[in-house]
């Protein structure tokens, strides 16, 4: 039985900016979120200076999905995606382009994690890449109808009418880089 990832959105006003990496020798797919200066304060600059002194870590979270690696920082918004995959084994199908004015939306992942900040949902998946609309998938769940919901600038999240993961899709990925 494959497990399932409840996620809530919440709607933000500003956009988060995705940029991707692909490193060639080790097969790793890196994707970066930046978050515009303002846009939810993480820590004022007292609780920043009072945990330095106390010597508190900043809390950064590990959240395994199957073989995609999600990190978020410490409010749980995601900060970067990895990915080891061999671009030579992704489904080469048609991807729909998600609409550009899909709603900007905050992530809440309905996990638990463990004392070292660290989750694994085993979630099986499938890479599925479209050269002609350079789009990028991890599919999750196969023919299932879901909501986009856009969390950086040409990164989107596809959820099921229960909140379950369904899709998470990337674009602007020029195929010249992989093949």
């Amino acid at each position: 039985m494959m497990n399932k990832l409840t996620v809530y959105t919440d709607l933000r006003q500003l956009e988060c900016i995705a940029n991707h990496y692909w490193d060639k020798d080790s097969y790793v797919l890196s994707f970066i979120i930046e978050y515009p200066e303002g846009m939810r304060d993480l820590k004022s600059e007292l609780q920043k200076q009072i945990d330095k002194t106390v010597g508190i870590k900043s809390s950064e979270y590990n959240l395994l999905l199957g073989d995609v690696e999600l990190y978020l920082n410490e409010l749980k918004q995601v900060t970067s995606l990895e990915i080891r995959t061999n671009h030579k084994n992704w489904k080469i199908i048609d991807l729909n382009k998600i609409a550009t004015n899909t709603p900007s939306v905050w992530l809440d992942f309905q996990v638990n994690f463990d004392e070292n900040a660290h989750c694994f949902v085993d979630l099986n998946y499938d890479v599925c890449f479209d050269p002609k609309t350079e789009q990028l998938a991890f599919v999750y769940q196969n023919d299932v109808q879901c909501e986009w919901y856009r969390f950086a600038d040409d990164a989107y999240i596809g959820l099921d009418i229960n909140h379950q993961l369904v899709s998470l899709q990337f674009g602007n990925i020029k195929s010249s880089v992989f093949f």
